[in-house]
């Protein structure tokens, strides 16, 4: 529900942002599976979009990671846990939230059939 409202400009779905979004969250994906040795716990991820409705452009997305207070990686100061391959839980939620935003494809076919 949460990111359906994020994605409600106040009188339709943009759907049309949904496509952009998994995309920048698939490159994500990408770039942490060739990180041998991070972890990045507590991180948080900030998605954007620009917002107004007059413009003749497409709308612009991003998505970053952010918030890296609690990251490490191997040789990082006197971190003890040396982690190797890539950081699976944080792919675990990267996928999740890709399928999430791409239910939205059948909800925005759903919602057009009945009105």
């Amino acid at each position: 529900m949460t990111l359906h409202q994020f994605l409600y400009s106040g009188s339709r779905f943009l759907v049309e942002l949904v496509e952009p979004i998994v995309d920048r969250l698939r490159d994500l994906m990408s770039v942490i599976k060739c990180q041998e040795s991070y972890r990045f716990y507590s991180s948080s991820l900030l998605i954007m979009y620009d917002g107004d409705p007059r413009s003749v452009q497409p709308r612009r997305t991003s998505v970053h990671l952010i918030d890296f207070a609690h990251s490490t990686c191997q040789g990082f100061l006197s971190d003890t846990p040396v982690h190797t391959g890539p950081h699976c839980g944080l792919l675990f939620g990267l996928q999740n939230l890709i399928d999430l935003f791409e239910e939205f494809h059948s909800f925005d076919a759903d919602v057009e059939a009945i009105t």
